[in-house]
């Protein structure tokens, strides 16, 4: 599934039954973290998939993420992307370069502690990229 809200994906289930859709592809980054949608796949057993988890760039001018990624030696980038995977999520990161290839990849095995998991949650003011006239509302 790409881009269902809870009211889509309560309609899906009720028509497949439970189990069947098991993934839900979503805008999800630092500034917009979808966390009622979140929970609602979660407990649906739906994972999420993060469509553009760097905000088009968004997250590389962002100066929390990049205190944060100084004081582990991680580009801010690479920060988002390991906040995201170690909140449960699915990463399709775009990159324009194999040097950029290569950051994202290595987004993997940074470990964020507690304080700066929470940092970046206070990072969510919902700010969606993606705003079309047309297509659902979402949550």
């Amino acid at each position: 599934m790409s881009n269902f809200p809870i009211a889509h994906l309560k309609r899906a289930i009720a028509v497949t039954g439970p189990g069947v859709i098991v993934n839900n592809q979503v805008e999800v980054h630092p500034f917009l973290q979808n966390r009622k949608l979140r929970a609602f796949c979660d407990a649906a057993g739906i994972a999420v998939t993060c469509y553009m988890p760097l905000a088009s760039g968004a997250v590389n001018r962002d100066l929390e993420l990049a205190q944060i990624g100084r004081s582990i030696g991680a580009t801010p980038g690479q920060i988002a992307l390991a906040f995201l995977m170690q909140s449960g999520m699915i990463v399709i990161p775009s990159s324009t370069s194999s040097e950029h290839l290569a950051e994202n990849i290595s987004a993997r095995e940074l470990v964020l502690d507690e304080s700066m998991m929470k940092r970046i949650e206070a990072l969510d003011r919902g700010e969606r990229i993606i705003v079309r006239e047309w297509g659902p509302v979402f949550d």
